[in-house]
């Protein structure tokens, strides 16, 4: 089904859009969808608008109760990815944010081993005029990831399963 907020096509026992979050509703036609029907009657939807777009979750959609119940772990998530994993390992909505953490938590982990190495390759080559400018890149690769991680807040506060923003969909390690 599509979203009518955003034109996601998602599968049809989806509760939430993939992109956008919002909740789905079934219709017969959305914005940006095409129906078209071959010659031997069967049909397929298409609406060119993000057509491999990733099933949330895996498994079961979150429930409206679910999203309530677990809200708190789902904002926990972001700080420490694994807490909502031991306190509410059979909640979609939990485990989903959870992802979200751990890709935040991937990035900057790896930015940092980055800034480590070229911190290293400065010191040990002399290469002292580099070290304003790298420190300004990574000064500002850090701050967009605290950015994303509010973002990724905002949509746990706001039950939403929508994923943080660059790199959200990037990877789904917890399923």
């Amino acid at each position: 089904m599509n979203c009518q907020n955003c034109g996601t096509v998602n599968e049809d026992n989806c509760k939430f859009c993939a992109s956008c979050g919002q909740p789905l509703t079934p219709q017969t036609e959305s914005r940006g969808q095409h129906q078209n029907n071959n010659q031997n009657g069967s049909s397929y939807q298409s609406n060119g608008h993000n057509p491999g777009a990733q099933s949330y979750g895996h498994g079961a959609q979150p429930s409206q109760q679910d999203i309530e119940k677990n809200k708190v772990f789902a904002i926990i998530a972001y700080f420490v990815f694994f807490v909502p994993l031991i306190a509410a390992k059979d909640s979609p909505y939990a485990r989903y944010h959870a992802n979200q953490g751990l890709t935040l938590l991937i990035f900057y982990v790896g930015a940092a081993i980055v800034h480590g190495f070229l911190f290293s390759i400065i010191f040990s080559t002399f290469l002292w005029s580099l070290f304003s400018i790298i420190t300004l890149i990574f000064s500002l690769i850090y701050l967009g990831l605290l950015i994303i991680g509010i973002m990724g807040i905002i949509n746990a506060v706001n039950g939403k399963c929508a994923p943080i923003p660059l790199i959200g969909r990037l990877l789904n390690i917890i399923k």
